[in-house]
């Protein structure tokens, strides 16, 4: 069975005339695709809720407090800014990093399609990475001192070759060894993954050891 996001887009190629989605998916592909036609509902609005144990009514208060507080401002900011806008909808179908404006995601696309193979990641989440670190900016420098595509600190780019920062290659190649480094280093503790990118790591370290001690 295809996904439906897959169905709408078959729609806007006129491969196909219609399909059924759920409401949320349906509104947010009309900001991609304005001939999209999301009007008619095929059934009634449903509830979703969050199931808690039984023995914990302070963590389902916790829970409901939070939504009764979201719902006054937040939720209808985010609603508006990711299904309302039309600025949001101008900058998805004209934004270089859009596949619907030019297919490519980068200019470091297939930089980033190569480094990706040595990780086994699918390339696109590296380049979501990569976005997220610097937004593709070779040059970016941030508050802390981290450098490059990747944001990799002085001690890591010398730790693991990097001599020019603002080299595309070389950032990847650094922190792509870094990465795989990691991944050696939690699987060796830990049954998930992780990285340290945006994480302090003796507070990471710390919060392992103490999930090891009674209580923790």
């Amino acid at each position: 069975m295809e996904h439906e996001e897959n169905l709408i887009d078959q729609i806007a190629e006129q491969k196909i005339n219609w399909t059924v989605a759920d409401r949320n998916i349906a509104k947010a592909n009309q900001t991609y695709y304005s001939g999209l036609d999301a009007s008619l509902k095929v059934s009634e609005n449903g509830t979703v809720a969050w199931a808690v144990r039984k023995n914990a009514p302070l963590f389902l208060e916790e829970i409901n407090s939070w939504l009764a507080e979201k719902k006054k401002r937040f939720i209808p900011e985010l609603y508006a800014k990711y299904f309302l806008s039309p600025r949001n909808s101008y900058y998805r179908t004209n934004s270089p990093f859009s596949s619907l404006a030019g297919n490519r995601i980068s200019v470091f696309d297939e930089l980033i399609q190569e480094s990706s193979r040595e990780l086994g990641w699918d390339w696109r989440l590296l380049a979501a990475l990569v976005y997220k670190e610097s937004g593709f900016d070779t040059t970016a420098l941030s508050y802390a001192g981290a450098e490059g595509l990747l944001q990799l600190m002085p001690v890591t780019l010398a730790r693991f070759g990097v001599t020019d920062p603002s080299d595309p290659s070389q950032s990847l190649q650094g922190g792509v060894k870094y990465l795989l480094y990691l991944d050696k280093f939690w699987r060796a503790g830990c049954l998930i993954q992780m990285n340290e990118f945006g994480l302090f790591w003796p507070h990471t370290t710390s919060v392992r050891d103490m999930s090891r001690t009674p209580g923790g």
